[in-house]
């Protein structure tokens, strides 16, 4: 949604760290995966695109204004309520929050909105295909 403001380092920086919320409770669902190709296609790469391989701290480093940190944290909040979130990615986006300088009622207010988000694009699938 708004990871287009992003420049080439911060996509690649994101997709790594998308893919760690991703990894952090030992599975891939198919809703995580589906969240994955969504950032894949907001920002114009192939489905089998791999991003380079960077530490966590350099990748978070690479977010250095308010507005792009506060970006990143609700994206990948995306990811960590697609299926169920675990207390894994919980504490991973805690540890995320505390390095991009955001606070946990930030993360958590972040974490209502992505899983109010999802159920609205799960409504307006159903209203689009005439189910409703």
């Amino acid at each position: 949604m708004f990871i287009h403001e992003f420049n080439p380092l911060q996509q690649n920086a994101f997709l790594v760290l998308a893919q760690s919320v991703m990894e952090a409770d030992g599975t891939r669902s198919e809703q995580e995966a589906a969240v994955m190709r969504h950032f894949q296609q907001e920002l114009s790469l192939p489905p089998d695109h791999v991003p380079t391989a960077i530490a966590e701290a350099e990748a978070l480093a690479t977010f250095d204004t308010p507005r792009n940190r506060r970006v990143a944290l609700l994206e990948l909040s995306a990811i960590a309520v697609a299926d169920k979130l675990d207390d894994t990615e919980l504490a991973l986006l805690g540890r995320y929050a505390q390095a991009l300088s955001l606070t946990t009622l930030e993360l958590d207010a972040m974490l209502d909105w992505s899983a109010r988000q999802l159920l609205l694009v799960a409504e307006a699938g159903l209203l689009l295909s005439g189910e409703v």
